[in-house]
């Protein structure tokens, strides 16, 4: 007789069956003997049939597919969508159940053990020839898979694409319209999933990702203590740290890339930028005198003394407000760049 336990040893647990004794039941396991555990609907205590599906020794095989089919000749473990089965041919594969063709199932991605070349076209195979591949089998499919930069997720039965990112933790991309973003963060490698997150909390797709280019290293032309300004504007900062991507003036920073908008500052403040009747500034008479505010008027180059011309005063120091507010009502001195006495 037939032996059944070898066909039901690599049904899944539950597998539905029938039994003219105990009518629908549920298929627990096969032990290494080859009985038959299988558990009624009807009363739920386990049963035991023997490997030709006999359930006495002397009795006639009482344990089929179904009700409606009493013939083991023909019986196909029911697969399941994500199953990885093999063949007796030596392909290995993912199963896809989507085809309702009864002869055969469609696969998402094949091996052939001859060559081992993968396939992500659907391949077919008998149902016949199939069983589950063990675990030698499955290491050599995802083996191939992954040769191919693919990836299988499991949980979503899906064959993914990997496509690696074109850019790196600390890169400064910029897009169409000449945006900058830095990039803090990479996610994930698989097809239209989120891929980096910039400073700017703006979330870049994978898919995406060729709408941007990096923009190129840049060699920084300022060094720490310089003191640069703006070309346009003549903002002036000193130079107090570097970073891979910006200069920092304390709480204030601007990016490596917009270097070339600035340029280095003369050695010592240029008096004549102030505008008069209009530019702050500080004043005193003696190094022991705390600072005073007043309205820029001249500076006077034929007076040894008072060169200063102020509204309403003169006075033989000062100094712009703007960068040397902590010196307002204070006797500290102030910075080199700014003594033009």
């Amino acid at each position: 007789m037939r032996n059944i336990g070898d066909l039901l040893r690599e049904c899944p647990e539950g597998t539905k069956l029938y039994s003219p004794i105990f009518g629908v039941v549920s298929l627990e396991y096969v032990n290494t003997d080859g009985w038959i555990r299988v558990i009624p609907k009807r009363t739920g205590i386990l049963q035991l049939f023997y490997p030709d599906g006999r359930f006495s020794e002397d009795g006639e095989v009482m344990l089929f597919p179904s009700d409606t089919n009493r013939n083991w000749d023909n019986f196909v473990i029911p697969f399941k969508d994500g199953d990885i089965l093999a063949t007796e041919l030596g392909s290995v594969f993912i199963l896809n159940t989507d085809r309702n063709d009864d002869e055969h199932y469609g696969c998402y991605v094949g091996v052939a053990c001859n060559n081992d070349y993968l396939d992500i076209n659907n391949i077919f195979a008998y149902k016949h020839l199939c069983r589950y591949a063990d675990e030698e089998e499955k290491q050599k499919l995802f083996k191939k898979i992954k040769e191919n930069g693919y990836k299988w997720d499991n949980v979503t039965k899906v064959l993914y694409k990997i496509v690696e990112p074109k850019f790196k933790i600390g890169d400064i991309i910029k897009d169409k319209c000449n945006l900058k973003w830095k990039v803090i963060d990479v996610n994930s490698h698989y097809y239209e999933v989120s891929l980096i997150l910039t400073d700017t909390s703006k979330l870049l797709e994978i898919k995406a990702q060729d709408d941007y280019e990096l923009v190129p290293t840049i060699v920084p032309k300022f060094k720490v203590g310089d003191r640069i300004r703006n070309k346009k504007t003549l903002d002036a900062h000193t130079i107090h740290s570097i970073y891979e991507d910006s200069y920092c003036f304390g709480l204030k920073y601007i990016w490596i890339c917009d270097q070339d908008d600035w340029e280095l500052a003369p050695n010592k403040f240029d008096i004549n930028t102030l505008v008069p009747f209009e530019s702050r500034v500080l004043i005193r008479d003696t190094r022991s005198q705390k600072w005073s505010p007043a309205i820029w008027g001249f500076y006077d180059s034929d007076q040894q003394d008072y060169q200063y011309k102020l509204v309403g005063v003169i006075a033989r120091y000062c100094i712009p407000y703007e960068g040397n507010e902590h010196l307002l009502g204070k006797i500290d001195d102030c910075d080199e760049f700014y003594k033009n006495w």
